[in-house]
């Protein structure tokens, strides 16, 4: 496949099969956004730096940030497909999808125009927040929200836990299941981001943010 949906359906397509035929417990699945080459084939032949800072598209007359929201929602439908097949699967008391943890994340947020911006590299909380959902049919209340501090180290450690399996002594971070199963509501007093490519580093609490940079690289 050629195209960024190509690209996308077939890694749901690989990964729904895999599952459904016991070959593997665990799938990653990309996005593609940033990993197509020089564009977004099948939804703009605008380069994907332009579409990322929302530049007009000079063939779909929209702008940049509606192709990323084109591609997002096909991601949310592609999906809604691989629940639906795991759904229709019977495994043990219930189906494949009762016993599946589903993650979805991003590595940044993102300004859009924000702080007079089209872009990440920053330390301003619309750039360190980036989207972590995750469910669990049964476990996890459905439509459930937290504003608790957490860090993407939290992720290995719970899917350990959701699989039953004691982490390895040097495995960093915190199990995030007593949060999402509504045990507790907060998880982490501080969390920590670094920037390395601009030398700048952040503390973030609930109230506060201290930042620091080396002064090296013009801001």
């Amino acid at each position: 496949p050629q195209s960024m949906p190509d690209v996308i359906a077939a890694q749901f397509d690989i990964a729904t099969a895999a599952l459904s035929a016991g070959l593997t417990n665990v799938i990653t699945i990309t996005s593609g956004l940033g990993g197509l080459g020089p564009n977004y084939k099948g939804f703009s032949n605008m380069g994907q730096h332009s579409a990322g800072h929302g530049n007009p598209d000079p063939e779909l007359g929209v702008r940049g940030t509606e192709i990323v929201r084109r591609a997002h929602r096909f991601m949310a439908e592609r999906t809604a497909g691989m629940m639906k097949q795991l759904q229709a699967i019977p495994e043990g008391n219930g189906t494949m999808l009762d016993n599946t943890l589903i993650v979805f994340t991003g590595d940044h947020g993102y300004f859009l125009g924000q702080h007079g911006r089209f872009e990440k590299h920053a330390l301003y909380d619309e750039a360190i927040r980036a989207p972590l959902l995750l469910t669990r049919t049964g476990r996890i209340p459905p439509a459930s929200a937290t504003a608790a501090l957490v860090e993407f180290i939290d992720i290995a450690p719970t899917i350990v836990k959701v699989a039953g399996v004691n982490p390895p002594a040097a495995m960093q971070g915190r199990s995030l299941w007593p949060l999402l199963t509504g045990k507790t509501a907060t998880h982490r007093d501080a969390v920590f981001v670094e920037y390395s490519e601009n030398e700048e580093a952040c503390v973030r609490t609930e109230r506060w943010k201290f930042m620091y940079g080396t002064g090296q690289r013009e801001r």
